[in-house]
């Protein structure tokens, strides 16, 4: 998704959200094999509610929204004369 959008804004969101998503999904599973301290943090999407779900759920959102419009600005060199 980071390679196809055109915005600088809009690819450092995306990584931002994807290293949240990642942090969230891989620590519980540690948890699991005993390598991470036990802690409160629950798989995205899985657990049972709360005001974190809110947030997986509106950062999908803004991704999705950002991917749906990656072709509204012109890439880098597009529009430019060939010289």
């Amino acid at each position: 998704m980071t390679v196809s959008l055109n915005d600088p804004y809009a690819k450092r969101v995306t990584i931002a959200f994807t290293a949240i998503f990642g942090f969230y999904m891989l620590w519980p599973i540690l948890m699991a094999f005993g390598i991470v301290p036990i802690t409160g943090i629950a798989l995205p999407f899985i657990a049972y509610g709360g005001s974190t779900q809110i947030f997986y759920f509106a950062a999908i959102g803004m991704l999705l929204s950002m991917y749906r419009r990656k072709n509204m600005l012109p890439s880098e060199g597009a529009g430019t004369p060939a010289s």
